[in-house]
């Protein structure tokens, strides 16, 4: 039986943001590639092997972030995150789709509340 990744079925909106999922850091972007009215929030590019999405960080999780907590290859385990933007869901094969923080759609917005390091072999 074929499944549709986690990451797709959010963008589409046919599932929450909310489910628990375990996801990827594939890239930080740096405090140069943030939009000019989001100066104190840190993005990262996240995937669960097959698409990705760029992720909003709270206060907390961007401090992470800057005192290297957090890098690229580490997985996060998260839930109850909310995603902003195109509210009748988008594909992530669009070509309008991207993970740039300039110019994507969509971002996941997460929280450390709701955010923890997963164990490297975790699916």
């Amino acid at each position: 039986k074929s499944l549709r990744p986690p990451l797709r079925k959010i963008l589409n909106r046919d599932m929450s943001s909310q489910r628990l999922m375990i996801l990827c850091v594939s890239q930080i972007f740096p405090s140069s590639a943030v939009p000019k009215k989001k100066p104190d929030v840190r993005f990262l590019e996240l995937t669960d092997g097959w698409y990705s999405v760029l992720a909003a960080l709270d206060e907390c999780l961007s401090s992470f972030v800057d005192s290297r907590k957090i890098i690229v290859g580490t997985k996060l385990a998260v839930c109850n995150c909310t995603l902003e933007g195109k509210e009748d869901g988008i594909d992530p094969l669009d070509r309008n789709y991207s993970t740039n923080p300039k110019s994507s759609p969509v971002a996941l917005k997460l929280y450390a509340n709701s955010t923890r390091r997963a164990k490297w072999d975790c699916k």
